[in-house]
């Protein structure tokens, strides 16, 4: 089997296999302030996202709506196929815990 080449980017899951993490028309405000409007994600196994931009952009935000500590004015965020904002804060800590698969 050959070696990858290191100045070659990796290679990046089948767009066929299902996102780990799936966000569709996330909206996030602060009063007047829109943060995110329409934000739509998908990150599947294998693959590296950086979350990069200036300070109060909205990095954080997000990366809250994902793991379920901010509840977003609107859209959806899927975690391993389980939408969150359902969840409550046992079942989010459980599902935070788990690995693809399990």
């Amino acid at each position: 089997m050959a070696e990858a080449d290191p100045h070659q980017p990796p290679v990046a899951a089948p767009a066929a296999c299902p996102p780990i993490v799936r966000v569709r028309g996330l909206r996030n405000s602060f009063g007047a302030r829109v943060v995110h409007d329409g934000l739509d994600l998908d990150v599947r196994e294998g693959e590296i996202l950086g979350v990069v931009g200036g300070s109060g952009s909205g990095k954080s935000v997000l990366l809250r709506s994902i793991i379920g500590l901010h509840r977003p004015d609107a859209g959806r965020v899927e975690v391993f196929g389980e939408e969150i904002q359902h969840l409550g804060e046992k079942e989010g800590v459980e599902r935070n815990q788990r690995s693809p698969g399990n």
